[in-house]
């Protein structure tokens, strides 16, 4: 099972992919806004239409350079349409299994017709076929970085693009693939559900979910994979020095009703070790160095912004990155230093309880300004403080217990952000 985070990011991703390498932009980042699931199934099934119709008439360098490019969006969004549970009317197979052991692209649309046939709600015992599934996409994630494209420099863009990037690649996706063992990752899947359901049932008392969903962060490796993606992901979208990195959560894993009476009535699972620690290990700082602005601009200059993204005490703690977009040219002496629409990348904080009951201040400053091939340019500011109210939590959201229920937002797209910069 995958995360709602994980495939709404990698969705925002993919629709950022330019058409050619040579046409890469920055990042939206209010893309990286999670969908409505239920409203963007059929718009999922269309954009799998018209992918495969690109894929279909392109034929690769040097007339269609992005072959590569179309090919990895189509794969995650084939693999997002199982999750969502989308009608795909598009025939990924082959249905024979191939021959090159190497050939995980082959092989993961083996599987894929495979395990099509089986119940998309089944997370208790997972087969084979799926475990191995998981592992082709967890490592092509990890180490085929084409769907990140647009958050990279232009030369880490080149570095992926040609004959020895996608060599090291499919080397490097290989090598990754072959550190797991399906039948593994299955038996660790069915353990791990066993001992944190039994041993934290939350269907009783008034815990909710939280005690199971920790327990299986610490205990099942497809979770681990998740948090990994997800840490990886982040590092791509922030990319700045100094920023906060918050902790990442997959959604919980969610047994059928079938599998929950399975899992209560059998005799208890024991105990169960923690996974191993490279399934903790920190994804890699990936901070691009800011770059001095090139001519000096005075203190106290205004940057008139549109805030682009809700921001919760939730968003704050998880470590998410807020942007504005300049809604006027940034000017010194007549030279254009930004131009209207620039991204300026935002810092936030919990400064701590509001005045009025149920209360929570957050503060917002800049840290920089995101330029042409994601090169960074440093923007320090005043603070901007900003007070929203606590809404009733649900013990079903994953979420920190501080902040539980810190739902309400300062509201993206409406808010103007008036910062003052400092020298």
């Amino acid at each position: 099972m995958k995360c709602v985070r994980f495939v709404s990011a990698i969705l925002a991703c993919l629709i950022l992919v330019p058409a050619a390498a040579a046409e890469l932009a920055p990042i939206d980042p209010q893309m990286l806004n999670p969908p409505p699931i239920g409203g963007e199934r059929e718009a999922l099934r269309q954009e799998i239409l018209s992918t495969k119709a690109r894929l279909d008439k392109c034929a690769g360098p040097p007339a269609c350079p992005e072959r590569a490019l179309v090919q990895a969006k189509l794969n995650h969004l084939l693999k997002m349409g199982m999750i969502l549970g989308v009608d795909q009317p598009v025939a990924e197979a082959p249905r024979v299994a191939p021959t090159d052991a190497t050939d995980y692209v082959s092989e993961r649309s083996f599987l894929l017709s495979k395990i099509r046939q089986e119940g998309q709600d089944i997370v208790h015992i997972v087969s084979e076929d799926r475990a191995k599934f998981t592992i082709i996409d967890h490592c092509k994630a990890m180490k085929d970085l084409s769907y990140l494209s647009s958050m990279m420099t232009s030369e880490e863009t080149m570095a992926l693009m040609g004959g020895a990037g996608a060599a090291k690649t499919k080397a490097d996706v290989n090598a990754c693939i072959h550190e797991y063992d399906a039948k593994e990752v299955s038996a660790n899947r069915k353990a791990a559900i066993e001992y944190c359901l039994q041993a934290n049932n939350y269907l009783t008392g008034n815990k909710g979910r939280a005690p199971f969903d920790t327990c299986m962060d610490r205990h099942d490796m497809m979770q681990a994979m998740c948090k990994q993606e997800l840490e990886l992901l982040q590092e791509y979208s922030i990319r700045s020095p100094g920023m906060q990195r918050g902790p990442q959560t997959c959604p919980g894993v969610q047994p059928n009703p079938r599998e929950i009476q399975a899992i209560l009535s059998a005799p208890g699972a024991g105990t169960l070790a923690e996974l191993p620690a490279k399934f903790f290990a920190p994804p890699p700082d990936l901070s691009l160095p800011l770059s001095a602005p090139p001519v000096a601009i005075p203190a106290g200059t205004v940057l008139e912004t549109t805030l682009q993204q809700g921001v919760t005490a939730v968003s704050v703690e998880h470590g998410d990155i807020p942007t504005a977009r300049l809604d006027a040219p940034l000017a010194v002496g007549g030279q254009v230093i930004l131009p209207a629409g620039t991204y300026i990348l935002l810092k936030t904080r919990i400064i701590g309880p509001g005045t009025p009951p149920n209360s929570v201040q957050i503060g917002l400053t800049t840290t920089s300004a995101v330029l042409a091939g994601q090169k960074r340019m440093e923007l320090k500011s005043d603070e901007l403080v900003f007070t929203i109210l606590r809404q009733p939590p649900s013990p079903f959201v994953r979420q920190p217990p501080a902040l539980a229920g810190f739902s309400a937002a300062i509201q993206g797209f409406t808010t103007k952000l008036r910062f003052t910069l400092k020298p």
